[in-house]
């Protein structure tokens, strides 16, 4: 039992709760009607459910059961669709070889109409300062938009000649990128073990990127040329996180607001951006790699 109990309380009520009559001064007899294999196995299964569920130190209830399994299930479902995530990327570029700029487009333009009904719904619902939200510079948003559209075309580009396994390895790049350039240009202090995180994260993108770049058949050249465009992409990844987390401090920006406006500016932004990205055949060898076949005279 979890509590504060008197010396008394204890005597009394654990001695008849583990099968030992408190009646008598020798505590080393147990009754014979109340001990059993059963009574073991329920206190290793009550002991069990303590240490996942908690319980409350003062009454000794468990925490509210229902609402622990829906966090347990909620994050084996994250779990679940962070990989699914990663699968269907892949089946996705690759099935869709000639088309994946107009993928990454359509991915954000995707995020617009739910963004702004979102944003649409709180503001009927809610009284907000609308001068705090227009006050916010809309320059910043463009920055932001900026870094994610590179960020995404140099995932869905490359990615369809990136092995598998290197696209969940090279996602991660976007961590020891972060620390870097807070070291750099916010002088972040980091301790120790975050450091030699950061050194065993950056060992294994090395050795997954340098035997791809050193192999001589061209073929497996071009994938490891793909795979630095596609592990390069933590670049503009991680600055725009380190621009979100300073333009942000500030002044604490509604998330859907500002996903809403950044996405509108990245789809115009890839627009634009789309005459040099059909304009450059040299940097993909396959003529029909985004849509458009290139002759060779």
């Amino acid at each position: 039992m979890i509590g504060l109990y008197t010396d008394s309380a204890i005597s009394l009520v654990e001695l008849t709760h583990i099968g030992l009559d408190p009646r008598t001064s020798d505590v080393s007899e147990p009754s014979s009607t109340t001990i059993s294999g059963g009574v073991g196995i329920g206190r290793a299964i009550m002991d069990l459910l303590k240490s996942i569920l908690g319980f409350d130190e003062w009454t000794g209830k468990p925490h509210a059961f229902f609402s622990t399994l829906v966090v347990v299930g909620a994050v084996a479902a994250l779990m679940l669709a962070d990989v699914g995530e990663r699968f269907t990327f892949k089946l996705m570029v690759d099935r869709m070889e000639s088309y994946r700029y107009f993928l990454a487009q359509i991915t954000t333009f995707l995020y617009i109409p739910p963004m702004f009904c979102i944003v649409g719904y709180k503001a009927t619902q809610t009284v907000r300062d609308g001068c705090q939200v227009n006050e916010f510079p809309k320059y910043k948003f463009f920055i932001m938009a900026v870094l994610d559209l590179l960020h995404a075309m140099l995932l869905f580009i490359p990615a369809g000649n990136t092995p598998p396994a290197l696209t969940v390895i090279f996602v991660q790049a976007t961590v020891p990128f972060s620390m870097l350039f807070g070291y750099l240009f916010h002088s972040y202090q980091y301790s120790r073990m975050q450091i030699v995180g950061g050194i065993l994260m950056t060992s294994g993108l090395m050795l997954g990127i340098l035997p791809l770049l050193l192999l001589d058949v061209f073929e497996e050249a071009e994938m490891g040329w793909h795979s630095l465009c596609y592990l390069l992409a933590a670049i503009p990844g991680a600055l725009s996180m380190m621009y979100k987390e300073q333009a942000l401090a500030p002044q604490p920006m509604d998330v859907y607001y500002l996903n809403a406006w950044v996405a509108v500016y990245q789809f115009i932004g890839g627009l634009l951006l789309a005459p040099l990205i059909f304009d450059i055949p040299a940097i993909l060898p396959n003529r029909n790699r985004l849509g458009l076949k290139w002759d060779a005279d």
